[in-house]
């Protein structure tokens, strides 16, 4: 029974701990946005109690350690960059194995899927002719509705016109 205790406080403990970790990495999180905050007050501040010639020299000296420390961390961690690099590499690689494989078994059911469909259907001659000739007299039909559509259309946009002069006229 003790133990079970020991371990509820153990692990509110460890809650506690998780928790000031967390605010702890959430305020670190803020940390550079206010050294580059108060770093443009500095330069401003520089810029304003001497000349703006010195706060460009000022920046310049900064970007320079900056890209300096910046260079210096990559030639430190070289071999860690490359070794994830070629990591990468090798993920992409297998990747694009894998999708050539997907390919090539998608190309080849594709193959046997229209050999399938060779063997079960051969459409005969005969056949098109007869759907050609039992779907002209509905093309036909067709045309010749679209026709009378097309004069409904024209005299209803007549009739609106009219209309529309009317009103205007009436409202002159």
């Amino acid at each position: 029974m003790t133990n079970i205790v020991e371990l509820e406080h153990k692990a509110v403990a460890l809650e506690k701990k998780v928790e000031q970790i967390h605010k702890s990495l959430e305020s670190h999180s803020l940390a550079p946005v206010v050294v580059l905050a108060l770093n443009a007050l500095a330069i401003a501040l520089i810029g304003y109690y001497f000349t703006p010639i010195v706060a460009c020299k000022v920046l310049f000296v900064e970007i320079t350690v900056i890209l300096s420390l910046l260079c210096l961390l990559i030639v430190l961690f070289n071999r860690i960059i490359q070794n994830e690099l070629i990591h990468l590499e090798v993920l992409a690689i297998q990747g694009q194995d894998e999708a050539r494989q997907g390919l090539r078994q998608g190309r080849h059911a594709l193959q046997l899927i229209s050999k399938k469909m060779d063997e079960t259907f051969h459409p005969q001659e005969d056949t098109m002719h007869e759907l050609y000739s039992n779907l002209m007299p509905m093309v036909q039909l067709f045309i010749t509705k679209e026709k009378n559509l097309l004069r409904w259309g024209h005299l209803s946009w007549r009739v609106a016109n009219n209309v529309i002069s009317i009103l205007n006229a009436r409202t002159k």
